[in-house]
């Protein structure tokens, strides 16, 4: 596996979960292509105008079958979706919205 880290490894609850998943991505994706390369916790900064100073992607993968994009979240509890926010459901009962991961992607 080939793997380049853009951001400095710590180990807080995310940084945890985009680890594991990166992981998991691999073995899948190695699974059906014989090149696979990873870039985790890329940090690009757009000038377009409509982005923030900056923007992250947890996961890229690059293979034969294309470039792939991945938000990892760490949330615990059940996960539903109301329209385009999540709702996080987690031992207190109490759903938390969250917003739709998707959209970072952009």
């Amino acid at each position: 596996m080939k793997l380049h880290q853009n951001k400095p490894i710590n180990n807080d609850k995310s940084q945890a979960s985009e680890l594991f998943a990166a992981s998991l991505l691999f073995s899948e994706f190695n699974k059906a292509f014989a090149h696979v390369y990873m870039i985790n916790g890329a940090i690009f900064k757009p000038n377009d105008g409509f982005m923030p100073s900056t923007a992250e992607a947890d996961t890229i993968v690059i293979c034969e079958g294309g470039i792939y994009v991945f938000e990892v979240k760490s949330w615990d509890g059940q996960v539903s979706q109301d329209g385009v926010t999540f709702l996080v459901s987690n031992a207190d009962g109490k759903p938390k919205n969250r917003d739709n991961p998707i959209h970072q992607n952009t």
